[in-house]
């Protein structure tokens, strides 16, 4: 099974998904796991990792702030 990391704080199956806003039509339309799903901005700091441990999988959004609309 493979999954995808999307930068706003959430992980997708089978396609990857880049949609910033955390709307329902745009969450339900593809597999989704959103413990988060906030538009953050990863270029502007923190550190978004990833480790496989046996049978499962953890994913860390650390200290990602969150995109300035400004």
């Amino acid at each position: 099974m493979s999954f995808f990391i999307g930068s706003n704080g959430y992980l997708t199956f089978d396609l990857g998904d880049s949609g910033p806003e955390p709307v329902p039509i745009a969450h339900f339309s593809l597999p989704r796991i959103a413990a988060l799903f906030k538009d953050l901005d990863p270029e502007a700091g923190g550190v978004i990792s990833w480790q496989q441990l046996g049978n499962r999988v953890v994913v860390t959004f650390q200290d990602v702030p969150e995109y300035r609309h400004d």
